[in-house]
């Protein structure tokens, strides 16, 4: 899609790891004057963490927000896909007080950013 005239676009997705090819990367990026983000392996281990990062990606892209190239949509599926054979599980009752732990967290911020208003 044309990213053009937006402050976010997704050009590259792409998947490292952590130490001397993350640094490179970041580096390449960096003089492409490109934002980089990204998430920990970690983070994509529990069910509930890995549909949050999933459903937060896919509506960043959805609505408009960050418009992205086909290669890029098509790699990120790729990433999704990959992981969710193993991730997408019962989820144990400790992720389950940390998935409850982090929507009271949520919860919280909200209010607190309204009350601020």
């Amino acid at each position: 899609s044309d990213a053009e005239g937006y402050d976010l676009a997704v050009k590259h997705v792409c998947c490292v790891c952590e130490g001397e090819h993350d640094q490179t990367t970041v580096a390449y990026y960096r003089e492409q004057g490109q934002f980089k983000s990204w998430n920990e392996i970690g983070t994509l281990e529990t069910p509930v963490s890995f549909i949050r990062i999933v459903l937060d990606r896919m509506s960043v892209f959805q609505d408009g927000r960050a418009p992205h190239s086909d290669k890029a949509y098509d790699r990120l599926t790729g990433f999704i896909m990959a992981p969710s054979q193993r991730v997408l599980r019962e989820t144990t009752v400790k992720e389950k007080d940390e998935a409850n732990a982090l929507l009271t967290l949520d919860k919280m911020l909200k209010h607190v950013r309204q009350v601020a208003k």
